[in-house]
């Protein structure tokens, strides 16, 4: 039975979830800079995403292979950079290899135009271009319909909190985007999903938001904290089948 690594990344943002879940949950984070499978790593705001791609490379370097679930208001796909950045590192994950196959969802009008932003898309990488990818779109990621496309297969999995919409926060908290379209709830919904299709989760990771005031935190922090609970259950199946 693998115990769940937790880390923390670097980053004020990063600190005070960490802290909140030590304080009321007693949960402990070590530093992100080496991390071992199965992990959940705390993020900071959504312009450090870019640090998944980095996330991904360290597992895969251990011999692991996966796909990823891309939770994000952004595709996160932008062509052009000569390295990974927030703005394309989904784009590079596919170039270098890393993955084979990206399951976005929350994003409702790029690449794909659907005016559903929970319904998946699946990105592959294709051609000898620098930035060549082909999207695809599917069902309703919130419904049973979502899980034939995760049964046998194994994962990591990120969230931008920006993908959700204003409910999440009580005060002068912010994600960094007002447009996100899904609840607490979609989100919850999604991931319910993943762990009702005995989807094999290595890593995952959180991050897109930003307090500007622990003190008047104390609500948002715990609702962020009920999302990472669910994510963290994600892993818990992969113990019993190691």
């Amino acid at each position: 039975m693998n115990q769940i690594n937790r880390y923390v990344g670097k980053g004020e943002n990063a600190r005070i979830l960490a802290e909140y879940l030590k304080e009321n949950k007693g949960i402990d984070h070590s530093s992100s800079q080496a991390i071992m499978s199965p992990c959940i790593i705390i993020g900071d705001h959504g312009h450090t995403h870019d640090r998944t791609y980095n996330n991904i490379k360290k597992l895969s370097s251990q011999g692991l292979s996966f796909d990823y679930i891309h939770i994000d208001f952004h595709s996160d796909l932008a062509a052009g950079g000569g390295c990974p950045d927030s703005s394309n590192f989904v784009s590079w994950l596919l170039i270098d290899g890393l993955v084979d196959k990206v399951y976005m969802i929350g994003n409702d009008s790029f690449p794909l135009p659907t005016n559903n932003p929970l319904e998946l898309k699946i990105a592959e990488y294709e051609g000898r271009n620098p930035i060549h990818n082909v999207v695809r779109s599917y069902v309703s990621a919130a419904t049973p319909d979502f899980i034939p496309f995760l049964k046998n297969e194994t994962f990591y999995v990120s969230i931008d909190l920006d993908v959700i919409d204003d409910s999440i926060f009580s005060g002068e908290e912010y994600t960094g985007s007002q447009e996100g379209q899904l609840s607490v709830n979609d989100v919850l919904q999604v991931l319910s999903m993943i762990k009702q299709s005995g989807a094999k989760v290595i890593g995952a990771d959180l991050c897109g938001f930003e307090v500007e005031d622990r003190k008047d935190a104390e609500e948002s922090l715990a609702n962020i904290a009920i999302i990472y609970d669910t994510l963290e259950s994600l892993l818990e199946g992969n113990q019993s089948m190691s």
